[in-house]
């Protein structure tokens, strides 16, 4: 019986997976997603070019905020889109 359930689970899983990432939000919340990676990315590099052009000394290293902003955002967006995969498969099995 719990190997029934399960193969049946893994099918709804699979279906809200595609059924998800089909969805034209997802889409879109992807490709905000790496705009905001390029975005941060970009925001850090001109902090290190103007400190150096300027003479501005500093202790903060302005590539690792960056990376620990993209990490963070890219923990959100990966919760978000858990989130609607779970609710998929809710509705399914509903």
């Amino acid at each position: 019986m719990n190997s029934i359930c399960f193969k049946y689970f893994i099918k709804v899983f699979k279906y809200s997976l595609v059924e998800t990432f089909c969805n034209g939000k997802i889409l879109f919340m992807f490709l905000i997603w790496v705009a905001i990676l390029v975005g941060l990315w970009g925001n850090a590099m001109n902090i290190e070019w103007y400190n150096s052009a300027h003479g501005v000394l500093t202790s903060n290293n302005s590539r690792m905020e960056a990376i620990y902003l993209m990490l963070g955002v890219t923990v959100l967006v990966a919760i978000i889109f858990i989130c609607c995969i779970i609710k998929g498969i809710i509705k399914k099995l509903n």
